[in-house]
């Protein structure tokens, strides 16, 4: 398969069974002991799999082509990247040869070479002699070639899968979460890196017994952000889990996982990279800190020409920052151009070090910042181009909406609250949205949320904490802000807890939040959902194409009830993000009764009333959890 990460994993038991022979001796080793990573010897017998036919063309041009592409890469000009291209014959060459190499990250430049130049000798001369297409794979590197074009496409097949044999003795759903959420983080690092190398290494916590998590992923750099990205979750998603070693490959990526053994250098410790990493553009990076975090710098005349000069039939929408463009790169790459609308009162190292902060923000649930464009008084900002736009685009459209089935919705219910988490609580600086709308939770090609428009408010506050503060300038969507923000400038973390809270119920009713019944014109959504759970009958609002869906009442009622503690008019009474994760998570919860709806004025409940409703919410060690659904 190539090109798509969606089809079911392929069944090759002869396969699988031979791969998993030759890595299940040396996983047991390595989890009991110290391997030299830096060796230049085969510490894994190599394993290949022929992908065509065999066929007689000992003496074709094929076989020749072939032969003499493998016999000139122990002759290549090494490289600090550990990544070849390689291909003999013309586009219109039948006979033509692609192949590539990569290895991993520890390996010394020469020892790269020779793993791939051997690589290819076993691979061409004694285990697939006679095929136009082939692929293999060692501990330490991979070599592939085809008889069609393989430089720029993704491929999964085949895969191959190594785990350790011991299942994890900590608690199952802890130990999954937290591998899956260091993996997702070094997915994401990977999936930005640039044309030379995708390749990413980190650690985080683990559960007792275990001390930390260590992981490395990896991506044949060819790949654009979006295909490293799509091919490392499917190794995510399709990988064995709960177990305390896992190795998973593809000929397009691969990851390992770790959790009692360190199995890769420090950063400081590899082979440093050439003085040559550059920009989209070509040009070269000069600032330091944007060179760290892998952040473009373009020039205003690449802006223009890729958006063809901001042309209106470009224009994409506007935000509380300024307009969004579509653009175009010269490499065919689509952009989304984020023009600034109002100055930050920075100066320009000011803003290109704040630029850098955020760029480093890596979540899936977030959108990423590819680059940046400072020129006099613009300010741009160049960011994944998502063809499915946004959520708003979706949910108050009566046709369009009916593609959004419970599972979908509740799955981006569930990705923006993590994406809101990570920036108040996980991530390394600390932002309130303050902007959180339809329109910006834009949806990719599998219809998983990206939180955009995150960084803005850093950008425009660089004062900011995670602290209550107040601000003069009060940027957002009227709708979606609290009250306390609205009327009195005070935001904190609690401040896009109630924008998610009005998010979740426009989600789960299709309705926008100034929505307002004709026989009751003087409510809007918030009130009238207020109203419908007061009296027992809130299922009269839900979209109604959700409620044809038998038993989806009750997660549908839990959403509602979630959404309106997030909306409570008192910013003590709501709950955070974390609490949030954790009901919506949860299969059985005890919930907190809500109190009133802000900018919901109803008789028969008075502000002292409403006020006793604060103390509801009960501690996170004082709830009952039944079941957590794992991350």
């Amino acid at each position: 398969m190539t090109g798509s990460c969606s089809s079911s994993r392929p069944q090759h038991f002869f396969f699988f069974f031979f791969f998993f022979f030759f890595l299940f001796v040396p996983f047991l080793s390595l989890a009991q002991q110290s391997v030299d990573i830096n060796s230049s010897n085969w510490d894994i017998p190599p394993k290949s799999l022929c992908l065509s036919q065999q066929g007689n063309f000992l003496h074709s041009e094929f076989f020749h082509n072939l032969k003499r592409l493998v016999s000139s890469i122990q002759s290549l000009r090494s490289n600090t990247y550990n990544f070849y291209n390689l291909s003999i014959g013309t586009n219109s060459d039948k006979d033509k040869v692609e192949a590539m190499g990569l290895c991993n990250r520890v390996l010394s430049r020469v020892d790269c070479l020779n793993c791939i130049s051997h690589a290819a000798q076993i691979l061409t001369t004694s285990h697939c002699p006679r095929s136009r297409e082939a692929h293999i794979r060692t501990s330490k590197c991979m070599f592939r070639y085809s008889d069609k074009p393989i430089f720029g496409k993704l491929k999964t097949f085949p895969t191959m899968e190594a785990v350790n044999p011991n299942n994890a003795t900590a608690n199952r759903t802890d130990f999954i979460r937290m591998q899956s959420k260091l993996l997702n983080h070094l997915i994401l690092q990977a999936a930005r890196g640039d044309s030379k190398r995708k390749y990413a290494q980190g650690d985080g916590p683990a559960p007792p017994p275990y001390t930390r998590f260590y992981a490395t992923t990896q991506c044949t750099p060819d790949l654009s952000h979006k295909d490293c990205n799509r091919c490392l979750l499917y190794g995510l998603q399709n990988a064995t889990e709960g177990r305390i070693g896992i190795r998973w490959f593809c000929p397009s990526c691969n990851f390992q996982i770790e959790s009692d053994l360190r199995f890769f250098l420090l950063d400081f410790e590899y082979e440093p990279d050439g003085p040559d990493r550059s920009t989209i553009t070509g040009k070269h990076v000069k600032d330091s800190k944007i060179k760290d975090a892998q952040l473009f710098q373009m020039d205003i005349d690449t802006i223009r020409l890729a958006t063809n000069d901001f042309s209106p039939n470009n224009h994409l929408g506007e935000g509380g920052f300024g307009a969004v463009y579509k653009g175009v790169l010269v490499s065919g790459e689509e952009v989304a151009v984020k023009r600034l609308s109002m100055k930050s009162g920075q100066g320009d190292n000011e803003f290109i070090n704040e630029v850098s902060l955020v760029a480093k923000l890596q979540h899936r649930n977030l959108v990423t910042l590819l680059g940046f464009c400072l020129d006099g008084e613009e300010r741009l900002l160049i960011y994944e181009f998502f063809k499915n736009t946004s959520l708003e685009h979706y949910i108050f459209d009566s046709n369009r909406r009916i593609i959004l089935e419970w599972e979908t919705r509740k799955r981006i219910i569930l990705g923006v609250a993590r994406g809101l988490l990570y920036l108040h609580e996980d991530s390394r600086i600390k932002i309130i949205h303050r902007d959180l709308k339809a329109s910006n939770v834009l949806l990719d090609d599998e219809m998983y949320p990206k939180i955009a428009d995150f960084g803005m408010a850093k950008l425009f506050d660089t004062d900011q904490t995670n602290q209550i503060k107040f601000t003069s300038k009060v940027s957002g969507t009227y709708g979606y802000m609290a009250p306390e923000y609205a009327m009195n400038g005070q935001f904190s973390v609690k401040t896009d807890v109630f924008s998610f809270g009005v998010l979740v119920l426009e989600i789960i009713t299709g309705k926008k939040h100034n929505w307002s019944p004709e026989e009751e014109t003087s409510l809007f959504l918030l009130s009238y959902v207020w109203k419908c759970w007061r009296e027992g009958k809130v299922l009269n609002i839900v979209d109604p194409t959700l409620i044809e869906t038998k038993g989806l009442s009750d997660e549908i009622m839990k959403c509602i009830h979630i959404g309106l503690l997030c909306v409570q008019e008192n910013a003590e009474s709501r709950p955070t993000m974390a609490y949030v994760v954790v009901m919506l998570s949860a299969s059985s919860f005890a919930l907190p009764r809500p109190s009133q709806p802000g900018f919901c004025p109803l008789d028969g409940e008075s502000s002292s009333s409403r006020g006793n409703h604060t103390s509801s919410i009960p501690s996170f060690n004082s709830v009952s959890i039944t079941q957590l659904v794992p991350r």
